[in-house]
């Protein structure tokens, strides 16, 4: 919004022991910014308070000597520079004391691989922790399947010299345990010939869901990937209108297509059975 224009307006009141002379003088509003307008339009039309729209109000201003200016320059800079001087005296404290309070001391910290929601009980009753900056559960040390990250890899140091999490520390986690969980499953293979009807023991590993246009021809609908793992090893996919039971440990089902998705062979099946 433009600025309201305004006739200037300065009126000597007097001059202290400093030589510092002060006036009454007509300046842009500090609420509205001289526009006259601050608010919800919703509030008498969105009109500025402090100046009564008119975009300018009568304050007092200060005209220093350039010998006075110059002193109270060197006092504001003395006062900043002791204040940064005590900042920095705490630096390494409070740095100590963050990096006790995020990791007790260690070196580095383990991530929990695999599904841990259900084990969440036994998690805490082993001694691991969830913490959500570093994307699930983890602990300092464990018997489970984790991957170690160490703490460099999660913390920076600011300019002035406090140390902080990073915040894509989370990505860092979910990379490394993703790249250790595959290396863990065994590789998948094709299963079956497309037309061939099979059937496989099962376990339900993830369930995705998508909008689509509906297949009556108007809405739209959620449509569901459904996920399972072989106990070979080999991945299965199922497309379908309703997620698994995730329960299910058994699937028959015609073979549609081989595929590979991201490197990794997948085989979907079409007009399936849960058992």
């Amino acid at each position: 919004m433009k600025k309201k224009e305004y006739a200037p307006y300065k009126e000597y009141i007097r001059t202290d022991r400093n030589g510092t002379k002060y006036y009454n003088e007509r300046v842009d509003c500090g609420r509205c910014g001289g526009t006259g307008f601050y608010g919800p339009i919703q509030v008498f039309n969105g009109e500025c308070f402090d100046c009564n729209k008119r975009g300018w109000v009568i304050a007092e201003t200060k005209e220093y000597t350039p010998e006075h200016r110059a002193k109270l320059d060197a006092k504001a800079e003395a006062a900043r520079a002791k204040k940064t001087a005590e900042h920095l005296a705490h630096i390494p404290a409070e740095n100590a004391a963050f990096m006790w309070r995020k990791f007790e001391g260690h070196d580095h910290i383990c991530a929990i691989l695999g599904k841990t929601y259900e084990l969440k009980d036994e998690l805490k009753a082993e001694g691991c922790f969830y913490r959500g900056e570093f994307d699930g559960w983890c602990a300092y040390e464990t018997k489970r399947p984790c991957v170690k990250v160490p703490v460099d890899d999660l913390i920076e140091t600011t300019d002035s010299g406090w140390v902080r999490l990073r915040d894509d520390g989370a990505v860092i986690v979910r990379a490394l345990k993703e790249i250790a969980e595959k290396a863990l499953r065994p590789v998948s293979e094709h299963v079956g010939k497309v037309g061939e009807r099979i059937t496989c023991d099962i376990v339900v590993e993830d369930v995705f869901s998508y909008k689509c246009k509906s297949f009556a021809g108007y809405g739209m609908e959620t449509r569901y990937i459904n996920k399972f793992r072989t106990a070979d090893g080999n991945i299965l996919v199922w497309q379908t209108s309703a997620p698994a039971d995730e329960k299910a440990t058994k699937i028959t089902g015609t073979v549609k297509a081989h595929d590979d998705y991201k490197g990794e062979k997948q085989t979907t099946l079409q007009r399936c059975k849960l058992g």
